[in-house]
């Protein structure tokens, strides 16, 4: 009994890894665990995802901690849309912890992802949970057709199917309408352009012009040659002391001062 919840939950956890053809969200943003087909993609014959030596490792959105509060708000939801799989992880908890931590990674993983559509695309959130929720329950089915062959599950699966189908169609269509809204701004864009190329040029230009002059740092203004400068102060000179040459120009010479003193005696 333990292997046989094992595979299921194995199942039921791999809607995270199958791609589904014509999906609009994001879920190419799962990381694929395994290369290897779970038996529900064999039963449903949907294409394996394979992982690629050549993709960066960068590439890849790193895992947040698998935290006791994770986990709880991870159990949470699934038991608020998909309370048979959160009745299966929960007996995995005791059977088998290590593909119990497994099951519950991937079941954040998803939750992860639906809760940032939520923020990010509103519009698109109802629609990604319904495919999730399709996705769960048809690979559950899945599941249990290896282990049953009772017609009512295959019965059941083929409703589940055709209700995935419908889900993918609105999704299908709500793209073409937001690459329509697109592409309608960029026609808009490139006749604007061709109706003026220099008033566009002209435009980027001024925008330059003003990013430049918010950011120029004020420089220290220069004197015009032309411009009449400012009356200096009359400093007076500093008198020099006399040096020992000038001094002895004010000296009487000796030979003046003999014939002096003769001519008084």
């Amino acid at each position: 009994m333990r292997s046989a919840f094992t595979s299921l939950i194995l199942a039921v956890v791999g809607f995270a890894v199958v791609p589904v053809i014509g999906r609009a969200d994001d879920a190419s943003q799962a990381v694929p665990a395994k290369a290897s087909a779970t038996p529900a993609q064999q039963a449903t014959k949907q294409p394996v995802a394979k992982t690629s030596s050549r993709r960066p490792a960068a590439a890849r959105p790193a895992a947040a901690p698998l935290t006791p509060e994770r986990e709880a708000e991870a159990l949470a939801f699934a038991r608020e849309h998909h309370p048979e799989l959160a009745a299966l992880i929960e007996k995995l908890r005791k059977d088998n912890r290590r593909q119990f931590d497994r099951a519950l990674r991937e079941l954040t993983q998803d939750r992860d992802r639906l809760v940032r559509l939520k923020k990010q695309a509103p519009a698109q959130y109802d629609l990604a949970l319904a495919a999730w929720k399709l996705d769960s329950r048809a690979h559950l089915l899945a599941a249990r057709m290896t282990m049953s062959q009772d017609p009512a599950l295959e019965a059941e699966l083929k409703q589940v199917l055709r209700d995935r189908v419908d889900v993918r169609l609105k999704q299908l269509e709500s793209e073409r309408g937001r690459l329509q809204d697109r592409l309608t701004v960029v026609n808009k864009t490139i006749d604007k352009i061709q109706a003026d190329k220099n008033a566009v040029a002209d435009g980027d230009l001024q925008r330059i012009k003003r990013s430049i002059a918010k950011n120029r740092r004020p420089a220290s203004r220069k004197p015009n040659a032309n411009e009449a400068r400012p009356a200096q102060p009359i400093v007076a000179e500093r008198p020099r002391v006399p040096t020992d040459k000038s001094a002895a120009s004010v000296t009487a010479p000796a030979d003046s001062a003999k014939s002096h003193k003769s001519k008084q005696d």
